[in-house]
């Protein structure tokens, strides 16, 4: 073999050496933090959900608006048939979220 492969597989082993000892070491450290730190999943699940929620609770309406407003422009048949529908969309919609707003507390 030339010196120039010599150079290229040395090159690789070593980054592919380096690669799975930087593994291995942020795989240790990892399980580290794991096992010695103390999670609270509660905490953490209300800390991402309580935001969700309160946007919702405050939003929801405009969204209802939106979803029946949307039925009513771009909905087909003449102008009473797409009232109703939006109507329809309007009660449905609100139906749902309400029912999520109930759920999540």
């Amino acid at each position: 073999m030339s010196n120039l492969t010599d150079k290229k597989l040395t090159t690789k082993k070593l980054i592919k050496g380096l690669a799975l000892a930087s593994m291995a070491m942020t795989g240790g450290m990892l399980f580290a933090e794991i096992a010695w730190a103390k999670f609270d999943i509660d905490a953490g699940v209300a800390a991402a959900a309580n935001p969700i929620i309160a946007g919702i609770e405050a939003h929801w309406g405009k969204g209802v608006i939106m979803t029946s407003g949307a039925a009513a422009l771009f909905g087909e048949g003449d102008g009473r048939q797409r009232a109703i529908r939006a109507g329809m969309t309007a009660g449905a919609a609100g139906a749902v979220i309400l029912g999520m707003i109930a759920m999540l507390k």
